[in-house]
């Protein structure tokens, strides 16, 4: 549905004069008369008559007539708007933006936002910002300017929405005042916490009787779907998807990356018919698919269409060794029975058929197994055990029952702990004492929350002898204290001891469900990485360089890479806390959006997709006025559509009256019909056919040849400064360099492509307007894609301003505001052993103009190599700030002589420009190779020896 709408419809009343208008331009001039002039007959041919004024002709007049009705409708601001107008009412407007992960649409809402806020403008309606996935950005009631800011400044978060805090700080003082509210809700159209939705949307109805409530939601067919969990089972591993309606998309295809980003594999999926679940196979080889790291949507980017895999989701490939023989005729006698039970769910078990434990061992190891388990084996051979210890400390896990052969071996080799020969038998005939209950799992052990089945009991265990890191070497122990299960690290790897045999006649552990989940903790830290050595009352938690957090009671793990809304891997953002070690079921919000956490070697994937994820539609609140759709198109200005029909009118006006007078005809009439078309055609600069051309033209002038570019502001002053100073560097890098660029270009940053070019020279403008957040985005992409900004805001020279003073010059505080938005590291002065020093020429100094303004660049990390200077050179700075006024110095004009004189009278302190301005070109050209260097000397000596 269209509807017209003015903004300023008090102009209208200007069509009231139009019957005056009508009076006034209804009489027409009599067209003049031509005399002929011979000086003899002037007299007698010249009669006296008197004539009245003839009457315009109606069209004429009615032309006239439509010319000031249509500048009356233009300056009146019509706009035609596509949908029905969505801020209805008039009392204060709260506008709730749902920004969590299913924002594919956000354009769209980003559109239906302003569309929102400008209608509320028209009515001077105060405007409340409620962003649902950042509730502490809602800002009391403000005017409609501050409300665009915080909308352009939103973006879509991984996570989903916090409805319920909205109704919470809506009950705060500061928005009670204006209470209630008429509602607009830009949702994504989907129930994320059912019963939260509910009271959200019951809140927000009930505000009051008289409020309206419009909900604005996605059509059902592009609701996203989400991947809820994988399975990593013996033939492939599959993974779960989830879609909110059965109009939302019926197939699709899933992409598997590794930790390198590499492309392995695809699978395809199909829902069938209006079923919500479907899934994907990937039906490869284990080794294969133990190295998936992400699985990926294809073409739908949000943070809940990728699912990242951790060594959690690997199927664990293990090598069952036994030590006894096995009865095929009894199996429930056989410890391999329970353990292949336990295991057969979640790995790829390998059960050795053969008895010669020596050749079973190599063999597993030759497969590359990440298990081995050895059910009662005493003593081994020693190329065994020695192949075995390698084995593990390379990273693998050694997992050991006890049985007769261990109880009685004296063979401690390859053993958490040292133990005492022949074990204890508990209860019996010959026994005073009753079997042991299994004593609560300690917190820092793998087994830590798991259930212990209350009948499960010991009758026989191996002991160990007591030494002084027995207890944190225990894993599990009985209801009096001695160990049931002990580990250790050896190397990278682990050992295992279980103190009990693996079938039911030391215990019954092997029957319940305990033991499967004991197993599967264990197939889980297998390959995991080294944890830090925990301290007895250390209250604070230090950071250890592998990425884990070692606190007094938990191990956390830091946040190493999370994703965007969009499903994007990249850097944490700042509030991202470190996550518990040993959380089974972390919620995903703001401290902890999904992404990997941990060490680089082990990293914990945290997932916003879940098993028990369920996703529908969103249903309009109770006693909402409206649901509508988000609109497909923009409102239309008919203003400048008005006025071009008014004007071009008009011209045809004017033609009509030199038709009417007898103008057009006669000689030098056409020149000045002529004059008038040309007059429109100019008045009304048409869009060029030829921008793409234009736009191939400058990515062709900046690409073939290597140009320094310049920013474009608003002073052309700074403008012609920036270009001849550009161009006399241009032309001591072609004499002194091998360098030769081309002429120096000129970029509008927000329109021009940035890439082409290796460093922007910007002459700040103190003013120009602060860019805008799209430019501002491509500045930041820039100059994280590897180019260089240098910003010159020419204060060195007047007085104590500066970026590194506590006074500012205009400029500096311009600069200030600008890189206020922008993603940038710390910085410092370039300091002394900076490769921007010796890039082409050795420097200490960086002069323009001005010579007592400091260089600014990106801080060196802390904690490097402090033995190597160049410990700025790991990569090129992205940023550098000057106030020394450089393109002054290096101006030049046509005839290659200097512009503008230099600042201060100190010698040699242009040709020191120049050189600055070589070494900044080289440095951002070539990088740290200057920094080897360093190691000539070191090098040099080595070679001597």
């Amino acid at each position: 549905m269209s509807g017209l709408i003015f903004t300023t419809p008090w102009v209208l009343a200007a069509l009231a004069a139009l019957p005056v208008l009508w009076w006034l331009l209804r009489l027409t001039p009599p067209a003049p008369k031509i005399v002929a002039f011979p000086p003899t007959r002037i007299l007698h041919q010249l009669a006296h008559r008197e004539e009245t004024a003839a009457k315009s002709p109606l069209w004429l007049t009615l032309m006239r007539l439509l010319i000031a009705a249509l500048i009356i409708l233009a300056l009146a601001g019509p706009i035609l708007s596509p949908v029905t107008p969505i801020a209805t009412g008039s009392r204060p407007l709260l506008l709730v933006i749902d920004n969590g992960w299913a924002s594919a649409n956000w354009s769209s809402r980003l559109d239906a936002a302003h569309m929102a806020i400008d209608e509320a403008e028209r009515d001077d309606r105060t405007i409340v910002v409620a962003p649902t996935a950042d509730p502490a950005l809602m800002a009391p009631p403000s005017d409609a300017r501050a409300a665009r800011q915080i909308v352009d400044g939103l973006n879509p978060q991984p996570f989903d929405p916090m409805r319920s805090d909205i109704v919470t700080r809506l009950q705060a003082d500061a928005f009670t005042a204006d209470a209630p509210y008429d509602v607009v809700w830009l949702s994504d159209g989907l129930t994320h916490d059912s019963a939260a939705d509910t009271a959200f949307a019951e809140a927000l109805a009930a505000m009051d009787a008289d409020a309206t409530v419009t909900l604005i939601r996605p059509e059902e067919r592009t609701l996203p779907l989400a991947e809820a969990g994988v399975d990593n089972a013996a033939g492939a591993l599959s993974l779960t998807l989830i879609r909110p309606s059965p109009a939302a998309a019926a197939s699709g295809t899933v992409d598997a990356y590794d930790a390198k980003g590499r492309l392995i594999d695809t699978a395809d999926f199909a829902f069938d018919g209006d079923a919500l679940l479907a899934t994907a196979r990937f039906e490869r080889p284990i080794e294969l698919r133990n190295t998936f790291r992400r699985l990926e949507l294809a073409g739908r980017d949000t943070a809940a269409g990728v699912f990242l895999l951790d060594n959690r989701n690997e199927r664990r490939t293990v090598a069952l060794i036994e030590g006894s023989s096995g009865d095929t005729d009894q199996p429930l006698l056989s410890s391999a029975h329970y353990i292949g039970n336990a295991l057969a769910p979640f790995t790829d078990l390998r059960r050795s058929a053969d008895r010669n434990v020596e050749n079973a061992i190599d063999r597993a190891i030759e497969q590359g197994v990440s298990i081995i388990v050895l059910t009662d084996i005493g003593t081994m051979p020693d190329k065994s055990a020695e192949a075995l210890q390698r084995w593990v400390e390379a990273g693998g896990m050694l997992i050991r029952f006890a049985g007769p052969r261990l109880a009685a071996s004296d063979d401690n080799r390859l053993l958490p702990v040292t133990l005492r020969r022949g074990g204890r038998t508990l209860g019996g005939t010959l026994s005073w004492s009753e079997p042991r209950r299994i004593a609560a799992f300690p917190a820092a052990s793998p087994f830590s929350g798991l259930a212990i089945e209350h009948d499960t009991t010991v009758s026989r265990q191996v002991l160990a002898t007591p030494s002084v890191d027995l207890v944190e070497k225990s894993w599990a122990q009985l209801d009096d204290g001695t160990p049931l299960v002990t580990g250790t690290r050896s190397g990278e790897g682990w050992i295992v001891l279980f103190h009990v045999a693996a079938d039911q006649r030391w215990t019954n552990l092997p029957l319940s469900g305990t033991f499967v989940e004991m197993m599967q903790r264990l197939t889980e830290l297998a390959g995991a990485p080294k944890q830090p050595a925990e301290t007895a009352g250390e209250a604070t938690a230090a950071a250890d360089s592998s990425g884990l957090l070692n606190t007094e009671n938990a191990i956390l793990l830091a946040p190493y890479q999370t994703l965007d809304a969009s499903g994007r891997l990249g850097e944490p953002p700042a509030r991202t806390q470190p996550l518990a070690a040993d959380a089974a079921d972390t919620e995903i919000g703001p401290d902890h959006p999904p992404g990997f956490y941990g060490p680089a070697d082990g990293l914990r994937a945290l997932n916003l997709g879940r098993p028990d994820m369920q996703l529908s539609p969103l249903d309009p609140p109770a006693g909402a006025a409206t649901a509508l759709g988000y609109p497909d198109s923009e409102p239309v200005d008919l203003a400048p559509w008005l006025l071009l029909a008014a004007i071009l009118i008009l011209f045809a006006d004017a033609l009509a009256v030199l038709w009417i007078t007898g103008r057009i005809g006669r000689r030098g009439t056409g020149m000045a019909t002529a004059a008038i078309l040309i007059a429109a055609l100019a008045a009304f600069p048409l869009d060029r056919a030829g921008a793409a051309e234009d736009a191939d033209a400058f990515a062709l002038a900046a690409a073939n040849v290597t140009r320094l570019a310049y920013v474009i502001t608003g002073d052309d002053n700074l403008n012609s400064v920036s270009r001849d100073g550009l161009r006399g560097l241009t032309a001591a890098l072609s004499a002194r360099t091998a360098l030769e660029p081309g002429e120096p270009i000129g970029v509008d940053i927000s329109q021009d492509e940035l890439a082409f070019f290796p460093l922007l020279y910007w002459n700040v403008a103190e003013t120009d307007p602060e860019p805008d957040a799209s430019t501002l985005a491509r500045i930041d992409a820039y100059m994280k894609q590897g180019g260089t900004i240098l910003f010159d805001t020419r204060d060195a020279g007047f007085g104590n301003f500066g970026v590194g003073t506590s006074f500012v010059s205009p400029t500096t505080d311009k600069l200030r505001a600008i890189l206020a938005n922008l993603d940038i590291p710390a910085l410092e002065p370039v300091p002394a052993d900076h490769v921007l020093g010796k890039s082409f020429y050795l420097l200490t100094s960086f002069p323009g103009r001005q010579s007592n303004g400091a260089l600014w660049v990106e801080a060196a990390a802390s904690g490097g190599d402090t033995t190597r200077p160049a410990r700025g050179g790991d990569g090129v700075s992205s940023i550098m700030i000057t106030g020394n006024d450089m393109a002054s110095a290096w101006a030049i004009d046509t005839s290659g002589r200097p512009l503008l004189p230099m600042g201060q009278a100190e010698p040699g302190q242009r040709e020191m420009a120049y050189r600055t301005g070589i070494n900044i070109v080289m440095y951002t050209l070539t990088g740290n190779y200057k920094a080897d260097q360093v190691h000539i000397p070191a090098l040099l000596e080595r070679l001597g020896q």
